[in-house]
């Protein structure tokens, strides 16, 4: 199976290479290649199954019988973690053009990646995110309704979307600059001018509407603990934000000596 992945994978590269007689810059996505990898593992067996676990960073084969092999064994083969992780190689994308792609290249990228084409207005920058938008609601899972929400500023040519990218860090590129002017109501309820970090991670936010504030959870190093940023709407503040959460935390202080704070 390994022999036949690399024989696919060398025609598909001179494929790319000489592309209607023309030498042109690819590049192979590393995810792709793990997931290429993932499946190949599931058609081998041991000793080889060991090796390409410990390269796909899952090896346990070092390890005597014990909690953590059992641990790993689970983590690494069990088959609903599989079927999560299998799913990673069937998301939508979709690339907006306003010049004619070559053929090749579209029945190519269609057959064997799922890529969409679609044509956009080449002037109509409103047509252009509508149509955009649209393609975006067709999307699963993903925590917001358009993709567009503010003019890019920008000639749009070629556009490749991938629903990774609408889910997490697409805007990374638009935004060049570290900083931007915000207001931000302070615990005196002034609103007070402050440079706002651009960010750097996006994840998903639960948007509290009694609590009146936007909260984002960040899993930490230790497992089953978080860490809670939460920030205010623009019409609430941080004192009346305080004085609405009730977190309780148990405090282990010894034997028979457990107190709960609120």
């Amino acid at each position: 199976m390994a022999d036949r992945a690399n024989d696919l994978t060398l025609k598909l590269a001179k494929f790319l290479m000489e592309a209607d007689g023309y030498p042109i810059t690819f590049s192979i996505s590393g995810f792709i290649a793990y997931v290429t990898l993932s499946i190949i593992t599931k058609g081998l067996r041991s000793p080889a199954k060991d090796r390409f676990l410990d390269l796909l960073n899952c090896s346990y084969s070092h390890l005597e019988e014990s909690h953590e092999r059992s641990f790993l064994e689970f983590k690494c083969l069990n088959s609903n973690e599989m079927i999560d992780f299998e799913k990673a190689g069937r998301v939508k994308s979709a690339i907006f053009h306003t010049k004619t792609p070559y053929e090749t290249f579209k029945q190519m990228a269609f057959e064997h990646a799922g890529i969409e084409f679609q044509i956009v207005h080449d002037t109509n920058y409103a047509l252009q995110y509508h149509l955009i938008n649209e393609w975006g609601k067709t999307l699963e899972d993903v925590p917001f309704t358009n993709i567009f929400i503010e003019s890019m500023d920008e000639e749009l040519s070629l556009l490749i979307f991938n629903e990774y990218f609408v889910r997490f860090q697409w805007k990374s590129p638009f935004n060049p600059k570290t900083t931007k002017d915000q207001y931000f109501k302070n615990i005196y309820d002034q609103d007070v001018r402050v440079d706002m970090m651009r960010r750097i991670m996006y994840s998903r936010y639960y948007d509290d509407q009694e609590l009146m504030a936007t909260i984002v959870f960040i899993p930490l190093e230790q497992d089953d603990m978080y860490a809670a940023v939460v920030l205010p709407h623009s019409t609430n503040n941080i004192m009346d934000l305080l004085r609405n959460m009730n977190v309780s935390l148990t405090l282990d202080l010894g034997p028979k000596s457990e107190i709960m704070v609120s």
